[in-house]
């Protein structure tokens, strides 16, 4: 596969980048994160109109490996689905903490609706990857999701996230947990790992049962 690349329009990008971000550096120091983050996003804009009044005119030509281009295309999109959708859950805990404060895990509502939240984007997360790519449905999503266990055990094994859970269990079921109790880490650790792999069986169940009625459909 050849890649073609226009040497003056890939300088010009990294320049433009680079003021960018020195001019929002400089505004945050100046007047703080409000103004910067303003006119951050209009000289992103500005540069983006730029960009499209350039010509690219490629100068330079890569030869690269062979792969399969669809296949190793569908894999990209199929994580960023993925950890795209697991990224709202994040979102929902931030807006929770700003609504709830930093013990948002100690009110039933939030917890309760958080739960239901994660769960479900798995499940769409594995809906939407049958439905796009139904004769690939099992592989993407297995790849998915063992790139989501990746990321996702690095903050499980945290003590933050720890922490965390144990606050939860004292506030909501009165269970304590003394301080330095290895075996109770490790409980919460082992069943944050199960309700992990249950969610990704249900991502990759709804993939098969999409990509099914996706087929039905086309027939």
């Amino acid at each position: 596969m050849k890649i073609s690349i226009d040497l003056k329009f890939l300088a010009t990008a990294i320049i433009s980048l680079a003021i960018i971000i020195a001019s929002i550096t400089l505004l945050n120091y100046l007047f703080g994160p409000t103004v910067a983050s303003v006119v951050g996003t209009i000289l992103g804009v500005v540069a983006l109109r730029a960009f499209d009044k350039l010509d690219y005119t490629p100068t330079v030509k890569l030869q690269t490996p062979a792969y399969n281009s669809d296949l190793f295309l569908s894999i990209v999109i199929s994580i960023f689905i993925m950890l795209g959708l697991l990224r709202l859950l994040d979102a929902s805990v931030d807006y929770a903490k700003l609504i709830y404060g930093s013990n948002y895990y100690c009110n039933w509502a939030p917890f309760i609706l958080l739960v239901i939240f994660d769960w479900c984007l798995y499940i769409i997360a594995g809906i939407l990857i049958g439905r796009i790519y139904p004769e690939r449905a099992l592989l993407l999503t297995g790849i998915a999701c063992f790139i989501t266990i990746l990321v996702t055990i690095p903050a499980i094994y945290t003590s933050q996230t720890t922490d965390n859970v144990k606050k939860f269990m004292d506030c909501l079921f009165g269970v304590k947990y003394e301080k330095g109790d290895d075996s109770a880490s490790g409980g919460v650790k082992i069943g944050q790992m199960i309700g992990l792999v249950i969610r990704i069986y249900l991502a990759i169940l709804f993939a098969r049962i999409s990509s099914k009625a996706s087929k039905k459909k086309d027939q």
